[in-house]
């Protein structure tokens, strides 16, 4: 007989709601929307701010409505 070099343990109560979580977002669509801007001049404004003060923009601040 060969020699188990493993151990078998219990999967822990707390992965079944994670498996079931799972389950039930990949029944569930994931985009509502989709959302197109022309981005450039915000582009542009971010680069010519680092280029000044060497300080670097998010750009998800800087579409985040605040």
């Amino acid at each position: 007989m060969e020699e188990k070099n493993y151990q078998v343990l219990p999967f822990p109560a707390a992965r079944d709601v994670v498996i079931d979580a799972g389950r039930l977002g990949s029944r569930r669509h994931i985009v509502f929307g989709l959302v197109e801007w022309d981005v450039t001049r915000a582009r542009v404004f971010m680069r010519e701010h680092k280029a000044g003060t060497g300080e670097s923009l998010s750009f998800t601040a800087f579409i985040a409505p605040s």
